[in-house]
């Protein structure tokens, strides 16, 4: 597990907790939580984040330690699946929990990034029962602000084809939101996998931090989801210090 990500260390943190809210308490209060009609010390969030404590702080559970999560880089602490002592049969540690952008250069070793469907394999972070599968994600939005370009109009009913977006898919940078898109786009099984483990969701919710004020979604989420899982601070004034962080107006 890392978190580290120069200025912005403790983002990837946010996406356990995410995940783990979207888990226990549905869309509904995730959205709420998004909103703040959910606190961060509500009892589903901090549910959640009891879990998440339990998997960060449990002795053996992480690679180096609980110390070494805060200094790890996010691109690059999922390395030890590979190379520890430099053999197959005994890595570093099992997985990694992470987006599929850090398939890519510079984050895993390259003989793993030429071999994907060799090195790596993916499956769904586990519901809360075996038929609940709840993804969260993030993406890239586009919107027209005035529809008296005829030329922007075209090109945004282009984009809202199931064919769109097939050359990106080729090099390995998006997962189309249409399910009728092409399974043949994707360069290798490993991105066939991710893009079937969003479309067979049982319920899809967008990145809560990128949808909350910037002083919370980039600012005390990220830092205080620092300051607990390094050990200087618990995780009840954590989450008790992101609430009293919201903005008033």
């Amino acid at each position: 597990m890392g978190i580290g990500s120069g200025s912005a260390t403790g983002w990837p943190a946010t996406d356990w907790l995410e995940q783990l809210v979207l888990n226990y308490g549905g869309v509904s209060q995730y959205n709420g939580w998004i909103k703040h009609t959910v606190k961060f010390d509500s009892p589903v969030v901090k549910k959640a984040a009891t879990y998440f404590q339990k998997m960060f702080a449990t002795p053996g559970y992480v690679y180096g330690g609980q110390k070494a999560i805060s200094s790890n880089n996010f691109a690059t602490a999922g390395n030890p699946m590979f190379n520890a002592n430099n053999t197959e049969s005994n890595p570093g540690c099992y997985m990694y929990k992470q987006g599929s952008f850090v398939v890519a250069p510079g984050d895993f070793p390259t003989q793993v990034l030429q071999n994907q469907d060799k090195y790596l394999g993916v499956f769904r972070f586990p519901g809360t029962t075996p038929t609940s599968k709840p993804v969260e994600g993030g993406g890239d939005l586009a919107a027209l602000f005035s529809g008296s370009n005829r030329n922007a109009v075209k090109i945004m009913k282009y984009m809202l084809q199931d064919k769109f977006g097939a050359y990106a898919a080729k090099q390995g940078n998006l997962i189309s939101p249409f399910k009728s898109f092409s399974m043949s786009n994707y360069p290798s099984q490993l991105y066939r996998s991710m893009a079937q483990i969003a479309y067979s969701a049982t319920s899809f919710a967008f990145d809560a931090s990128d949808q909350m004020p910037g002083a919370v979604g980039t600012g005390t989420f990220w830092s205080e989801m620092t300051k607990w899982i390094h050990g200087s601070e618990s995780m009840e004034s954590a989450l008790k210090n992101i609430d009293s962080s919201w903005p008033t107006s």
